[in-house]
């Protein structure tokens, strides 16, 4: 690429059209304002306006074999950095919005992002990891600093993603069916309240819920049935709400053992909802939600439950994980799907 000195006093065609313009120019016509921006690739209509300013300085910039314009490989390079669940939007003022088209889980690999952006004058931004996005969310902005860059920028670019794969994607929730065992002693209201903040989390993450109270809550043996019906009718995720984390002889947690599952980790390490525990019974999940969290704005279940949907791991390293922005206040309001917005967590 040459950068170009031209003079709108003896401009012509050939010193304009293709050339690409460094600067805004904005001038009066017929009474209306107009405006030609940096970035733009001049026309012959173009050059025909720059002749009517008055003398005046003009830098463009002369695009060689092997350049490309900034909107092209802006266009190229999010093609490359994109996966599942976003579409591309742009260019607007050179940039390439990356917008989600299914509500999921965002996942960004830092990793490759990192490569991306160590190379020359690329710029590929994007929201935090692991947060909820919903459809016509802008997740992601790609970017080149310059005008123009060498084309083989951005093959570098294109090869980086094509043997590491996308940078930037959705994972979708599925429409799972939930099962909700519940241990707890409830006067109605507060008992339909429960149940009612239970549902709005599952639909809002398009899933189907059936709620079951356990009548002989103490019971092990009734519970552990409970527990392999539950699997056995198909559930796709089993919540027992009501259970006792710090008590070694919780009914909940050795109801899942005597239904023969096995228990993953007992107590999180987040807060609110560090009393929870996660176990698991012929590969479907299950959660136990004690009694003092059951009624929080938001806690570790939410962020639990959306990965649960979207399909990923919540294995041990997973949930260990969690201490890491694990203090749930109102600063990581932005950790929760929609429904854990509604009131401040403590």
């Amino acid at each position: 690429m040459k950068p170009v000195i031209v003079h709108t006093s003896n401009l012509d065609s050939r010193k304009a059209v293709g050339r690409v313009l460094c600067q805004d120019v904005s001038f009066q016509r017929n009474g209306r304002r107009l405006s030609l921006f940096k970035g733009r690739i001049l026309t012959d209509e173009d050059a025909e306006l720059l002749r009517e300013l008055e003398s005046r300085e003009l830098h463009l910039l002369e695009l060689e074999a092997g350049d490309l314009h900034e909107d092209e490989a802006a266009i190229r390079l999010a093609r490359a950095v994109a996966g599942p669940g976003l579409e591309l939007q742009g260019p607007a003022e050179s940039q390439i919005k990356l917008v989600v088209s299914q509500r999921g889980i965002l996942e960004v690999r830092g990793d490759v992002l990192k490569q991306i952006n160590s190379l020359p004058w690329l710029g590929v931004f994007t929201l935090y990891d692991g947060q909820v996005v919903e459809e016509g969310k802008k997740v992601a902005g790609v970017k080149v600093a310059p005008l123009a860059v060498p084309e083989g920028i951005i093959r570098e670019a294109e090869a980086i993603c094509s043997q590491a794969g996308p940078v930037v994607f959705v994972h979708p929730f599925r429409p799972l069916r939930v099962t909700v065992l519940n241990r707890e002693r409830l006067e109605e209201s507060r008992r339909l309240r429960h149940e009612q903040e239970l549902l709005e989390r599952i639909n809002w993450l398009g899933g189907e819920l059936t709620n079951k109270v356990v009548q002989n809550r103490d019971d092990v043996g009734a519970l552990a049935e409970a527990i392999r019906q539950s699997v056995q009718a198909g559930t796709d995720l089993l919540i027992i709400a009501g259970t006792n984390s710090v008590d070694p002889l919780d009914v909940a947690v050795r109801g899942l053992l005597a239904a023969g599952g096995q228990l993953i980790r007992q107590g999180m390490p987040a807060h609110p909802g560090s009393t929870y525990w996660l176990g698991r019974l012929e590969q479907i999940a299950v959660v136990g939600l004690s009694s003092c969290g059951m009624f929080s704005a938001a806690t570790v279940f939410d962020l639990l439950l959306p990965r649960l949907f979207a399909g990923l791991p919540v294995d041990p390293d997973f949930l260990a994980s969690l201490g890491h922005g694990g203090l749930l206040t109102s600063d990581m309001r932005f950790r929760f799907p929609p429904y854990g917005r509604r009131r401040p967590t403590s």
